[in-house]
């Protein structure tokens, strides 16, 4: 107990009272650790850092390629019901066609 005391007094448990804590500074439950652990500690954080922003890039990546396959199988049920957006002009003015011929056969009888 007097030895702890004079230790406090000191100030020369700071390391030990670090160490119960622990979790104070952001570490999960390392403990304390020496300058050398905690600065490799650091470096480690710095890389997840940029791990994450890789991450959103391949996420950017993947939804350009999600609104790609969607638009693309868009087209095919198109294509399926009946063409695509052009064949639908040509049919369109096809039977505008036709309605011209029909009212000029009517015209000349």
């Amino acid at each position: 107990m007097r030895g702890e005391e004079r230790e406090r007094e000191r100030g020369g448990n700071k390391g030990r009272e670090r160490k119960k804590e622990g979790r104070r500074r952001g570490e999960k439950e390392r403990g304390g650790t020496k300058g050398r652990e905690r600065k490799k500690w650091r470096e480690r954080k710095k890389w997840r850092g940029k791990r994450e922003t890789g991450g959103e890039r391949r996420r950017e990546k993947e939804k350009e390629e999600k609104k790609g396959r969607e638009v693309e199988r868009r087209r095919e049920i198109e294509e399926k019901k009946g063409g695509g957006r052009e064949e639908k002009r040509e049919r369109e003015q096809g039977e505008e066609k036709k309605g011209r011929e029909v009212d000029r056969w009517r015209e000349g009888e």
